[in-house]
């Protein structure tokens, strides 16, 4: 395993509840589990070490956590600051998790995610979104968190939307189980995303790649995990697949097929070889498209001896949402132009000019830098009038 070191934070109720989850597996043994929230019952039941845990807010809400107000969780994360600063100083690189739509995480991402900018700690934030049956206003709520400016600060975010989990629930199935069932996975991907980061030594992941990867400001995750042991024999990494395109929070093999980008990872014991890997990515390979942006990670790790796991995050960005910002916006109007349009001897008629033009680069893909497409001219997306 690498020296970096690593924390895995919940935040909030349901980001504890899936930390608390990785607190017993082995494999998680190599990383600091951290709980953060207002909630002091919530974190008295985790089984979260006691000097990982972060009760803020104590002496305005008593320890009773903020009501689903995610406005009174901002201010408290606001106000705690400097208690937030000691907790999470000092570490390489942490994992966030928690649920969107009101409540503690919802009130806190946006401050954790500036102070650790202001530390130049990376972070990877692993964040889901409110089944559609809890409700729109939840719903609102997350979307709203993800059009902050927590995307400004130069973080990873994953967004896994929990209505993926309908495509393997039983019609059956209780709220509390599928609430379980999402701890359960999404504490999967958290390990399998720490896991890569750790320390590749046949081929490693990259931060900055990822960042690179998840910049666009809206897009969705799924995520799949796979695992295999030793009585699977020389079946194995095939059944590991299998596993792989089956997990609940995946949704099928269309979400590899239709994803913009994919984060691939696969981990098992010192017997894990360069044959083995080399097999695995082309049978991911075959089921992506062609300009999928891929960011990859093969690893050994003694811990899981004969096992292997294998981790796929699926990244699909909102197209709608970016086309809506890059091609419909349009030349502002000067009232110099005004005169120009209204003067009845002129006899030409006025031409709404579509700013952001891409020219001859229409029919070639996007070159983006920091949301930004570089094909159109600089003058047009600055605004400037040419005379």
């Amino acid at each position: 395993m690498s020296d970096k070191k690593i924390g895995i934070v919940g935040i909030g109720k349901a980001g504890i509840n899936i930390v608390s989850t990785l607190h017993n597996l082995r494999q998680a043994q190599h990383f600091t589990l951290m709980a953060i929230d207002t909630d002091k019952e919530s974190l008295q039941q985790s089984p979260i070490t006691e000097t990982n845990k972060l009760l803020l807010g104590n002496d305005w809400r008593q320890g009773n956590g903020c009501g689903g107000d995610m406005t009174a969780g901002g201010r408290v994360f606001s106000h705690e600051r400097s208690k937030l600063n000691q907790f999470l100083g000092g570490y390489d690189l942490l994992f966030f998790a928690g649920g969107l739509g009101r409540g503690t995480a919802s009130g806190g991402v946006s401050i954790i995610a500036s102070e650790l900018s202001k530390m130049k700690i990376p972070a990877i934030f692993v964040l889901t979104l409110p089944f559609v049956m809890e409700g729109p206003a939840k719903n609102r709520a997350a979307e709203n968190i993800l059009k902050s400016e927590i995307h400004e600060r130069n973080n990873v975010i994953i967004t896994i939307p929990n209505d993926l989990l309908f495509s393997k629930l039983d019609s059956n199935c209780t709220l509390n189980e599928a609430f379980e069932l999402s701890n359960i996975e999404v504490a999967k991907s958290l390990l399998a995303l720490a896991l890569c980061f750790s320390g590749g030594n046949l081929l490693a992941a990259n931060y900055a790649d990822l960042l690179e990867i998840v910049a666009q400001k809206k897009h969705f995750a799924a995520i799949g995990i796979g695992t295999a042991s030793a009585k699977d024999g020389e079946n194995r990494f095939n059944r590991a697949l299998e596993k792989m395109l089956m997990s609940p929070l995946l949704g099928g093999l269309d979400k590899l097929q239709e994803a913009d980008a994919l984060i691939v990872s696969l981990i098992g014991g010192n017997s894990l070889g360069a044959a083995d890997t080399k097999y695995l990515l082309e049978k991911v390979n075959s089921f992506v498209g062609e300009n999928t942006n891929l960011a990859v990670n093969f690893s050994t790790n003694e811990d899981f001896g004969e096992s292997i796991m294998l981790s796929v995050i699926a990244i699909k960005f909102d197209k709608s949402a970016m086309e809506d910002k890059i091609f419909t916006q349009q030349i502002p109007t000067t009232p110099s132009s005004k005169k120009r349009r209204n003067d009845k001897d002129n006899g030409q008629a006025s031409l709404d000019l579509v700013f952001n033009e891409r020219g001859i680069f229409e029919k070639t893909n996007i070159n983006y830098h920091e949301g930004v497409d570089l094909d159109i001219p600089a003058y047009q997306r600055k605004n400037i009038n040419l005379k």
